[in-house]
């Protein structure tokens, strides 16, 4: 018996295609982009794949930007939100002051479906729907308090 194995590539089109998704796929950078609704909160969603290393990756941004002066209490709330976290990363791009959640998965067992992709974007929405709003009110504080 002779097994096809679909790329990871054309598993992550079908997925997010079999979803409903409007996407973008840069290939030369092998990466898919789409955006994902949760409340009034509009996240763009990355799903990046590496064909050789057998990787996918789901980044999402966060849609904020951390001043300078909240970038110290930031990171010591991210060290406690990645503590709590079994599957998935939230990190800060310092070049940027952004904020980003990531999710990962080595597949080179081959065992890659619609069911592993999901499994990367849930817990990377989840992360940020539980973090959104502390978050906010950590760079926020001050305005908060003074108003």
């Amino acid at each position: 018996m002779c097994y096809i194995m679909k790329t990871i590539q054309l598993t992550i089109n079908e997925a997010l295609q079999n979803a409903g998704f409007r996407f973008v796929h840069d290939q030369e950078s092998e990466v898919f982009y789409f955006t994902m609704q949760e409340g009034n909160v509009e996240y763009t969603m990355m799903l990046g794949y590496d064909e050789e290393q057998s990787l996918i990756r789901c980044f999402s941004r966060i849609p904020v930007n951390v001043p300078e002066h909240k970038v110290i209490d930031i990171l010591t709330a991210i060290n406690i939100f990645n503590s709590k976290e079994l599957f998935g990363t939230m990190f800060l791009n310092e070049e940027r002051n952004t904020l980003f959640v990531r999710t990962y998965a080595n597949v080179d067992d081959g065992a890659i479906n619609e069911a592993v992709i999901w499994g990367l974007i849930q817990p990377c929405m989840q992360m940020m729907k539980n973090y959104y709003v502390p978050i906010m009110k950590i760079i926020y504080s001050e305005m908060i308090i003074s108003n």
